[in-house]
């Protein structure tokens, strides 16, 4: 394949399966670069995708959750014309302030000392997520969406993939050959799974309660990170809603405590949260929706094949502590 600034030979055709972040992303940065007449585009994902700039989504990755964007990233954001869809909402991190439970002292790594803006930007994943269908949109790319991949046949230069896609009252089934595939649909993976490709798992023996929380004072764009003998707790900077500060929240807990503490009320959970984390971001006065995640390290043996690659959660799933599963 070559790219838009040079001559084309053939078209070659790519599969992407999964319209995650990743997935997404990909279909847009390689329709940046190819032309249609040098690269045709399929996409698969087995949710339906948003048809206009509406709330909410389906896609399970374009939720609540938040993920903070490193300065590459938002790099990457600005080159794929996102920025302007999403610096609205996101969150600048100008200090990110760590400290460990039992001890008096912490550090704090600061934006201005690095001669940046700021270290990173939080955003919550469904606004992400609208600015980055929106702009699939805009170029002629192939979505199959509910669809899922039931076949994946290697050919000469390339796979033949069935495709299933829900109609509704009846799923119609279409081929689509492709020169490369790309495998983006996710920790749990099925397509990686067809193909035989293995997973090296480390259980960290913990979950993850996931959260956003209202703060009584301004957060100052500061992220917070607060390792407990029990895990890390970290708190990420959002923009205000209606004049309420607010932050999110990643609370690392083991498993043998995480069904108790989720079956309290919210306000005894909020008063275990506030003695665990403590007061260097002053009171957090109320917990909005919980969800939990166990927490694996997942990472594909077999990352590259010929035409294939397999990418974003599908080829290594981290701890969210160090915020980096998106950014990577």
């Amino acid at each position: 394949m070559t790219g838009k600034n040079t001559h084309a030979t053939a078209q070659q055709t790519v599969v992407i399966v999964g319209g995650g972040m990743v997935g997404v992303s990909l279909a847009i940065m390689l329709s940046q670069h190819f032309t249609q007449e040098q690269l045709a585009i399929t996409l698969v994902e087995q949710f339906p995708l948003s048809a206009n700039n509406t709330l909410p989504l389906f896609q399970p990755s374009f939720d609540d959750r938040s993920t903070a964007l490193s300065a590459g990233s938002i790099e990457i954001v600005k080159s794929m014309d996102c920025w302007s869809l999403i610096k609205e909402t996101v969150q600048a991190i100008k200090t990110i302030h760590v400290s460990d439970k039992g001890h008096f002292t912490g550090i704090q790594l600061n934006a201005i000392d690095y001669g940046i803006e700021a270290l990173g930007y939080v955003i919550e994943n469904r606004r992400l997520g609208q600015a980055l269908l929106y702009k699939l949109q805009q170029y002629n790319i192939e979505c199959l969406a509910p669809a899922t991949v039931s076949a994946c046949q290697p050919k000469k230069n390339g796979y033949l993939l069935t495709v299933e896609e829900d109609k509704g009252s009846h799923k119609e089934t279409k081929k689509r050959h492709a020169n490369l595939v790309l495998i983006a649909d996710g920790a749990d993976s099925s397509l990686r799974q067809s193909l035989g490709i293995d997973v090296d798992i480390t259980d960290y023996n913990q979950s993850a309660l996931i959260a956003n929380v209202a703060l009584e004072k301004n957060h100052q764009n500061m992220a917070y990170e607060r390792f407990t003998d029990e895990g890390p707790i970290a708190l990420l900077p959002l923009s205000p809603i209606d004049g309420v500060f607010r932050a999110a929240l990643v609370w690392t807990l083991p498993l043998s405590k995480q069904e108790r503490l989720l079956s309290l009320e919210k306000e005894a959970l909020l008063s275990i949260l506030q003695k665990r984390f403590g007061y260097r971001a002053g009171n957090i006065i109320s917990l909005g929706e919980t969800q939990s995640y166990p927490l694996q390290l997942v990472q594909a043996k077999e990352q590259v094949r010929s035409n294939m690659v397999v990418v974003g959660n599908a080829a290594h799933f981290l701890h969210p502590v160090a915020g980096q599963g998106f950014n990577l």
